[in-house]
């Protein structure tokens, strides 16, 4: 039986194997030309960044321009994405602080797989051809 813990992990189960997958992302931008399916897919993986910020650029660029929807839904991925990791970054803030107020040792913040687009990466490697 085969089922996966996280989108690069593997597990067998039955035969008492773990499965790490190491996946060279720059080809699933041609392979998966739904740019919605596309982001859902990037924003799985490790080390996916810099390959999200080149599909946003390339969308936006003259000679392959997305239509106003397709870039709006990738925007919108991004958003929510970055939405939540700002949000889980509160959370944990106000527990660390709660912790030190009682005198507990904080605990450590868990390290996130996933790649953060903010608003910076955005400037420098997308809009600021636009400025």
């Amino acid at each position: 039986t085969l089922f996966r813990s996280q989108p690069d992990i593997i597990i067998s189960a039955s035969e008492g194997y773990l499965w790490n997958l190491q996946l060279n992302l720059q080809p699933a931008v041609n392979l998966l030309p739904d740019k919605g399916v596309l982001m859902d897919f990037l924003l799985q993986r490790k080390n996916c960044k810099m390959v999200i910020l080149s599909v946003c650029s390339q969308m936006l660029s003259e000679s392959s321009r997305g239509p106003l929807c397709v870039v709006a839904t990738v925007f919108d991925k991004l958003n929510f994405e970055y939405k939540k990791y700002l949000e889980a970054e509160q959370s944990y803030t106000g527990v660390v602080e709660m912790g030190q107020n009682r005198g507990n040792p904080t605990t450590k913040w868990s390290t996130r797989t996933q790649a953060v687009i903010d608003q910076s990466d955005m400037y420098t490697h997308v809009l600021s051809v636009f400025v």
